[in-house]
């Protein structure tokens, strides 16, 4: 709440979180094995802050933020020794980082905005879970590889958008095949504000068991194949499996 509002004594609607309450309750995993987990010193909690403040310039992330903190979501950081750069777990409501991967805070907010994407998602799409398992494995791998070309689309329009500001993001975009696709074809058309599109139903399971399902994978169809190789990568079918059968420390879990 702001200054006014405290002054004129208004309060928050009860149990609703804001992004203040996710910085303040910022948490460190410190053994991934046990969920051992420390507060978040004050410097650690500034870097978060950073990345916010970078999320926040641009509209539609800032909503995206906002949402997330109205969802209960908390942000852990991982010790040095982690292997996770950046990674969503909805069912515990809960974004995991490594800051000690990246040069700098505005890289960590650019994979922020993509496992943020992930959580709207999942917050959208959370009463299909007996139609999602209805299909077989291949074409669960056809969806779940257009919700991430959906998360590399959501970034990749983010981080072309602060370049500008931030140009220290530059070779991190031109190092990954999607951003740097996304950021090519932009500059081919000439209009920033539109991002590329191509008509195909390739990638779209044959049967799928209604027509949302089917929404989902045509809406990032055009982007996904733009980048095949890339989101190939991102979610091959060992990462599938990896990601079905990973277990979440059971501190984490509440």
């Amino acid at each position: 709440m702001g200054f006014f509002s405290d002054l004129l004594g208004i309060e928050k609607p009860k149990g609703q979180r804001t992004r203040a309450d996710m910085e303040d309750k910022l948490f460190v995993l410190t053994d991934e094995r046990r969920g051992s987990t420390r507060k978040a010193s004050e410097s650690e909690k500034q870097i978060l802050r950073d990345v916010f403040n970078i999320i926040e310039e641009v509209p539609e992330s800032k909503k995206m933020l906002d949402d997330l903190a109205k969802m209960g979501y908390k942000f852990y950081f991982q010790k040095e020794t982690g292997i996770v750069d950046a990674e969503c777990h909805p069912k515990e409501k809960f974004i995991m980082i490594n800051p000690t991967k990246y040069k700098n805070v505005s890289n960590i907010a650019i994979d922020v905005v993509h496992e943020m994407t992930h959580a709207m998602q999942a917050k959208e799409y959370a009463d299909m879970g007996n139609e999602f398992s209805s299909l077989n494995l291949a074409d669960q791998m056809k969806v779940h590889r257009a919700k991430e070309a959906g998360a590399c689309l959501e970034q990749s329009k983010f981080a072309v958008q602060i370049l500008d500001k931030h140009p220290e993001s530059a070779k991190y975009v031109q190092n990954d095949l999607t951003m740097s696709t996304y950021k090519s074809e932009l500059e081919k058309s000439g209009d920033k504000t539109k991002p590329p599109r191509h008509a195909s139903n390739r990638g779209i399971p044959k049967k799928t068991p209604s027509k949302r399902l089917t929404t989902i994978c045509r809406s990032n169809c055009a982007f996904r194949i733009l980048t095949k190789p890339a989101i190939k990568t991102r979610f091959s079918l060992s990462r599938f499996l990896r990601k079905k059968s990973s277990k979440v420390p059971f501190i984490l879990r509440n």
